[in-house]
C-alpha cells in the first residue's frame, strides 16, 4: 500500500506541477487582441478661478498646454506649459509657469495629478520666478482619440507671503 499510495501522490505532485507551469505560462503571455496604450497625449486647458494673498481674495485665469508620456493605461508623467494671469492687490501679476506632473487615471475617470512648477515672471512681474506646487482632481473622459476633463486645480507659489491659486479647470486633449 506504501508503493501504491506514494505513486498516486507523486503521479498527483506531477499533475499540479504540470497545472502550475501551464497557469503560470499563460497568465505570461499578453493576449493577441490587447489594446495598446497611446504612447503621447497633448491637452489644451484653461482655468479660471480664485487667488489669496495675505487673506485677501481676488481673480485669476490660466491657459496652457500639457505634453503627457503614458506608463501605462493609469499613468502619465509629462511637461505643463502655461500663462497664469492673476488680478491681486492692485495690481496685474503675469507669469510663465513651465512645469512637471505625474497623473493618474483610476476607475477609467478619475484623474489626479501632482507635480513642480516654476513661475517665471512676466510684464510688472519680470525678475520674479518663484517655484510652486501644482494638484488636480477631476473627470476624465476618453472619446476615442480625444480625452474631456474637468476638475479642481489647486496651485501654491512660494512668494512671500505664500500665494494660493483654487480654480476650476477644463482640458480637452488628443492621443497619438
Amino acid at each position: 500500500m506504501n508503493s501504491v499510495g506514494s505513486t498516486r501522490l507523486s503521479a498527483r505532485s506531477k499533475a499540479l506541477i504540470l497545472f502550475l507551469f501551464s497557469f503560470g505560462a499563460l497568465q505570461a503571455q499578453e493576449p493577441a487582441i490587447a489594446p495598446k496604450p497611446d504612447k503621447v497625449l497633448v491637452r489644451l486647458f484653461t482655468d479660471g478661478g480664485q487667488v489669496t494673498v495675505d487673506k485677501s481674495h481676488h481673480g485669476s485665469t490660466e491657459s496652457g498646454a500639457d505634453l503627457m508620456f503614458s506608463l501605462d493605461d493609469h499613468h502619465r508623467f509629462g511637461l505643463r506649459v502655461s500663462s497664469l494671469d492673476i488680478n491681486a492687490a492692485g495690481k496685474h501679476q503675469r507669469y510663465l509657469v513651465t512645469g512637471f506632473v505625474f497623473e493618474t487615471v483610476m476607475f477609467n475617470w478619475l484623474r489626479t495629478e501632482i507635480g513642480t512648477a516654476g513661475f517665471v515672471g512676466r510684464g510688472e512681474n519680470s525678475g520674479t520666478n518663484p517655484f510652486g506646487l501644482v494638484s488636480f482632481l477631476g473627470y476624465e473622459k476618453r472619446l476615442g482619440r480625444l480625452n474631456l476633463s474637468i476638475g479642481y486645480e489647486g496651485q501654491v507659489i512660494f512668494t512671500h507671503p505664500a500665494t494660493q491659486v483654487r480654480s476650476i479647470r477644463a482640458g480637452l486633449g488628443a492621443h497619438f
